[in-house]
């Protein structure tokens, strides 16, 4: 298995305990979601990134700088990639 293939498999795992997590009322702390979130950048998933800073204000947690930190990290890493895969992602609607 390709390190990224693993490290998707690796991130579902944790989407999964999140879930879990909610479903018996436990509430991780601003570092869980964090960690995830550069997580999903590093995996270039931008699109559970973004919902997982919405998950956070939804469960009262305030995004400090270095979670926003994170957040334009993963955008940028997946910006950057489609640049090199000759996908231009600037046009904007």
């Amino acid at each position: 298995m390709e390190a990224k293939e693993t490290a998707k498999v690796q991130l579902n795992i944790a989407f999964g305990m999140l879930k879990t997590m909610k479903k018996r009322e436990l509430r991780a702390d601003p570092k869980a979601y964090q960690c995830l979130i550069d997580a999903c950048g590093r995996c270039g998933d931008t699109e559970r990134a973004t919902a997982l800073l919405g998950m956070m204000h939804k469960d009262g947690i305030v995004a400090d700088g270095v979670v926003y930190s994170c957040l334009v990290g993963a955008l940028s890493v997946k910006s950057a990639w489609s640049e090199l895969m000759g996908k231009s992602d600037r046009e904007l609607p």
